[in-house]
């Protein structure tokens, strides 16, 4: 069976959410509605709100303006429980809707992915004697706790937490979706339950009413057919244990993170990995309490990787860099091969016969000459959940992709930067290897928000083919740029602006070509060091100009600016030549202004070591280099090459 997105009314529900989206230009909400409508194009687009709220978005089919029941508060102390006000915006929405299916969305949740309708469409579940809706519910399962799970991951509480499911994120029929959601409101004596009463012994929810938000919408569902009897949300016997089971497991599907990809501001990926092990998942094998549940679903759908590439007289190196993506242990991918003007007789030939001997190759011509124009075309062509851009000269290891999946997948991740090596074209010999350098709070998550690894990511490469990116966290307009050298900063810097999550892989995945010129490879020889230097002022400027102040992008470029001034300086052979340059005005004004700190901030220690590096770089390119790594050895390499080039164009 398969559910078309004209079948799906998608109600989101829920408070205007008015802060930016990972500090960009729109709102969380505006972003939520954006991401549907990409998503999940011929929906029906519901928004369920207050009175007073005005339409996020342009792209809505229905705008709705309910009474706001208001958040139950026993004490200034107590949390707000806001149940009432999901039921009535989250009821309103459904009993509007017009299509077959729906999805249940809050205002502050961001859709990645429409894996859930694969999942749904394909689950086999058959009904039991402890079923309620026709089919199972698909929900998100970040706050959906195991009983078993919980108990054994925090003894300290002795407890289990029963009938306790996610309320942020839900598809199934729309009758089944009225079915779990059209429930009384909650009164003012169950909210302010424990104001005259004491808490459980060594378990304490921070809140004063009965049940937890999350018990209250599926006891109060499952009390329609089923005779349930909790007392309060730490209310537990053998016998309720079982019960609860049986009624999650037969009326629901809770999918991981990864597989029900959805971008949520309020919880922080440390705090989401932190509770994975008490959660429900789609393959728990523990015990049931009847014969009659059948296991869930252990296999869902399969991410599928499209891998853009470029392409311009990169013979003979092409074929073998086709090779190492055609042959990934990883297998389901689509190579986008896009065909920037080229005219050698082989590559043409061997492009031909791609297209029409293997199935996972599709082949573009491009009309618009250009590396970046060719990107644009393939990034908008691909159908995968996840890209990658190669050059075509250049080598993939043979597990890259399906490590770089992992890592995505694992971490619920929108961007993956990984390690490469460089090989010399003729000897085949490695000449250097990087990978991401992970700080200390990384080490155990490898995943963090874009905001909190920008002096991280900043201080690595900043090209494409070390960043796997989830398909639409990318702004393909930053790709129109009429540069020759630095023209993927923009588009790498839009990554922040559009991504919450970054992890890391920690390996080189990826061998980039040296020493002979090809499509994008140069000879040090063939570089115009004045037009890169020109190139790199505007690439600056428009980076700066395009992002919101302190956001996660103008924070990335403001520290991956200064990295690569201090490296063109040294490719210039030093400060003397550098400043000599028809580009030094540009390029100090461009640093002046990515750093936007006062010059109070310059310390001698880093100005002394900057110039010892810089004389070095008088000698030759080689002494450069060796200075360089020594210098990232010394100090932290960012924030105090920032403070020395300061120094340096300041002439203090």
């Amino acid at each position: 069976m398969k559910i078309d997105s004209s079948e799906i009314s998608v109600i989101i529900q829920g408070p205007i959410v008015h802060r930016s989206y990972n500090y960009g230009r729109q709102s969380i909400t505006q972003a939520a509605v954006n991401s549907v409508r990409l998503l999940l194009p011929d929906a029906e687009i519901i928004v369920s709100t207050w009175a007073g709220e005005e339409p996020p978005s342009p792209l809505i089919d229905l705008f709705l303006e309910n009474p706001d029941p208001g958040a139950q508060k026993a004490s200034p102390e107590s949390l707000a429980n806001n149940v009432n006000r999901q039921i009535v915006s989250t009821v309103a929405g459904l009993k509007q809707a017009t299509r077959k299916y729906c999805l249940k969305l809050r205002t502050d949740i961001v859709l990645k992915s429409i894996d859930f309708i694969e999942t749904y469409s394909s689950d086999k579940f058959s009904r039991t004697n402890y079923s309620l809706f026709e089919r199972r519910i698909v929900s998100n399962n970040l706050t959906s706790r195991n009983p078993v799970r919980y108990y054994q991951a925090t003894p300290f509480f002795n407890w289990k937490l029963l009938f306790h499911i996610s309320d942020h994120v839900h598809f199934g029929l729309k009758q089944d979706m009225l079915l779990l959601w059209d429930l009384p409101l909650q009164t003012k004596s169950e909210a302010e339950y424990f104001v005259e009463r004491v808490h459980p012994e060594r378990f304490r929810l921070n809140e004063e009413a009965r049940l937890a938000p999350e018990q209250y919408i599926a006891v109060n569902c499952f009390k329609k057919s089923f005779d349930i009897d909790l007392i309060d949300y730490a209310d537990w016997d053998a016998e309720k244990e079982k019960e609860s089971e049986a009624l999650l497991r037969s009326n629901f599907i809770f999918l991981e993170d990864q597989k029900f990809s959805i971008a949520f501001p309020k919880y922080h990926s440390k705090h989401e990995s932190r509770f994975e092990s008490i959660r429900y998942n789609r393959a728990d094998a523990h015990a049931t309490p009847t014969s009659k549940i059948s296991p869930l679903p252990t296999k869902g759908r399969v991410s599928k990787v499209s891998v853009v590439m470029p392409v311009h007289n990169s013979w003979p190196y092409f074929e073998n860099c086709v090779e190492s993506i055609l042959s990934q242990s990883y297998t389901n991918f689509e190579l986008v091969l896009v065909n920037d003007h080229s005219t050698q007789f082989e590559l043409l030939a061997y492009l031909e016969k791609l297209a029409a001997s293997d199935s996972r190759v599709r082949v573009i011509d491009s009309k618009e000459k250009g590396a970046n124009k060719a990107r644009k075309l393939g990034i908008s062509s691909a159908e995968g959940d996840y890209l990658l851009v190669m050059d075509s000269d250049d080598l993939l290891d043979h597990d890259a992709i399906q490590m770089l999946v992992s890592s995505a997948e694992k971490y619920n991740s929108d961007v993956v930067v990984f390690g490469f090596e460089v090989f010399d074209t003729l000897s085949e010999n490695i000449v250097c290897s990087y990978t991401p350098h992970i700080n200390k709070e990384l080490r155990w998550y490898r995943a963090d928000k874009a905001k909190n690894v920008t002096s991280i990511t900043a201080g690595f490469n900043h090209t494409f083919w070390v960043h796997f990116f989830r398909r639409g966290a990318m702004d393909v307009s930053t790709l129109s740029l009429n540069l020759k050298y630095y023209e993927e900063l923009p588009a790498i810097a839009s990554l922040y602006s559009d991504s919450n999550i970054f992890s890391f892989v920690c390996a080189p995945l990826y061998r980039y070509r040296v020493g002979q010129s090809g499509q994008l490879t140069s000879a040090w020889s063939d570089v115009d060091r004045e037009k890169k230097l020109k190139d790199l002022a505007h690439a600056i400027k428009i980076c700066i100009e395009n992002s919101p102040a302190h956001s996660p992008a103008q924070n990335f470029i403001r520290q991956k600016a200064f990295g690569i001034i201090v490296a063109e300086i040294g490719h210039s052979e030093g400060t003397d030549r550098f400043s000599q340059s028809e580009s030094y005005e540009l390029i100090k004004d461009a640093a002046r202004s990515a750093l936007g700190a006062p010059k109070t901030w310059l310390l001698k220690a880093e100005k002394k070591r900057l110039l010892y590096l810089l004389a070095l770089s008088n000698l030759n390119r080689k002494n450069f280099g060796r200075a360089l790594n020594l210098y990232r050895r010394i100090h932290g390499f960012v924030y105090h090459m920032a403070m020395g080039i300061l120094t340096l164009i300041g002439h203090r």
